[in-house]
């Protein structure tokens, strides 16, 4: 009888503890969380890679789960992420996008929303949800920042980004760009 007690009690025990499981699987799937892919450092291609195509290539890794490593990375620090989608709301209308795309950006909201950022081979073109935009330079720190983007170029290429114009933000691509180099 006691081996009886044993199993029921240890079958339910297992059964909370997956059920915790599971549950907690719900709300990680709930969180504000950034997709971005990439091309590292200064790509030169023959053939305009359309934003389209980056994001059916973050598409396909998601659904393979087979992350390349020279392409994504996820954004979940919640106080950037937050800080980013706060500044995805002070875009601005500008010249169109020369549709040679870099990075490609999914930004998913726990309350379903989801906006896709696409970042021209000039560095300071953006596409938001397929629409030319001129985006805050800070928006654009912090997800290239976050993201490792930066940390594959070399020093000279820097002077392309108009948001390193500020010497804090400069300095900090210079330290990313050590540490990747270590």
């Amino acid at each position: 009888m006691k081996l009886l007690y044993s199993i029921v009690i240890a079958f339910f025990m297992f059964t909370a503890c997956n059920h915790k499981q599971q549950s907690g699987n719900i709300f990680i799937e709930q969180k504000d969380s950034i997709l971005v892919t990439y091309f590292h450092g200064a790509v030169n291609t023959t053939v305009a890679i359309k934003c389209e195509d980056l994001a059916i290539l973050q598409a396909q890794h998601r659904r393979n789960h087979e992350f390349h490593p020279d392409l994504d990375t996820f954004i979940v620090d919640s106080a950037v992420v937050h800080k980013i989608i706060k500044l995805l709301d002070y875009r601005k209308p500008a010249a169109d996008f020369s549709g040679d795309a870099r990075m490609y950006a999914t930004i998913k909201q726990k309350n379903g929303k989801i906006d896709h950022l696409c970042f021209d081979n000039f560095p300071n073109r953006v596409k938001f949800n397929g629409e030319s935009c001129s985006m805050d330079k800070e928006l654009r720190f912090l997800l290239r920042y976050y993201s490792g983007y930066y940390s594959w170029f070399e020093k000279f290429y820097l002077d392309d980004f108009e948001e390193l114009k500020n010497p804090v933000y400069y300095q900090k691509v210079l330290e990313q760009i050590k540490l990747r180099k270590k």
